[in-house]
């Protein structure tokens, strides 16, 4: 490395360092990427899973941080490997190994947008998972990770053509039940807790009763000869009735 290299390396490590100092973690992992790629090393792989643990990142901490243990470029110390192994303790409790079993098996998965296969390391948390494969409806489901602790999905897609049936016998299954009585199936009766036809309001009292049919007026002697005559009562329609820890410290140990 330059001498001028080597320079802009401590600059961008020591402001770096400031950012992570000042809890600005997403600026303190910019930088250290920059350092990383001017030149890479146990350190700055550490540096770098530290920065990503304070992110929660914590899947990308646990690769970097297993790298920098690794790495023999500018090994760590003691200290600090002891510090890296504890470290990495902790980040197991926050990720979880997923495994996404499919039918077809040559089902693609897609997992918060980004493709995936195999065995997957994640992070805690709420993911959303894509299945799709062609000829098949795709499935799209959100997945809850506990911390630490394995999950197997089984994901099942629905040929089209099955898909396309199912969803016309819910469809009939609906209409059916939105009709009433007399036009939906007898099997569909149960869905209804009531006819829509609304009850005929009762005949008013004079259609079913007759009245005079003949009124005479007889004006000699101021003589009035009422006829009246009365009819049976109409009967009447019946009621329609009811369908029933800690993170170690960056500076001074850099």
């Amino acid at each position: 490395m330059t001498s001028d290299a080597g320079a802009d390396y401590q600059r961008v490590v020591r402001d770096a360092l400031d950012e992570y100092r000042l809890t600005n973690f997403a600026e303190a992992y910019a930088l250290f990427e920059q350092a990383h790629q001017l030149q890479p090393s146990a350190r700055t792989w550490r540096c770098l899973g530290m920065t990503s643990f304070e992110l929660r990142q914590y899947v990308r901490a646990q690769a970097e941080l297993r790298a920098a243990l690794s790495d023999t470029r500018e090994p760590l110390t003691p200290v600090q490997h002891s510090e890296i192994v504890t470290l990495l303790d902790r980040v197991s409790r926050y990720v979880a190994p997923l495994e996404v079993r499919t039918t077809p098996s040559s089902a693609s998965v897609v997992l918060d947008g980004q493709p995936v296969t195999g065995m997957l390391t994640v992070n805690l948390g709420e993911h959303e998972l894509y299945v799709r494969a062609d000829g098949y409806r795709p499935v799209l489901r959100k997945v809850l990770v506990e911390g630490g602790k394995p999950l197997a999905l089984e994901i099942d897609l629905l040929p089209l053509v099955a898909a396309d049936v199912s969803a016309a016998t819910r469809s009939a299954a609906e209409h059916a039940a939105s009709q009433p009585p007399s036009a939906a199936a007898p099997e569909a009766a149960h869905y209804l807790s009531a006819t829509t036809k609304p009850a005929p309001r009762d005949r008013p009292w004079v259609e079913r009763w007759w009245f005079w049919t003949a009124v005479g007026v007889v004006a000699a002697g101021s003589v009035v000869a009422v006829v009246l005559l009365t009819a049976e009562r109409e009967p009447r329609k019946p009621e329609p009735g009811t369908v029933g820890g800690i993170t170690p410290a960056l500076e001074g140990r850099w």
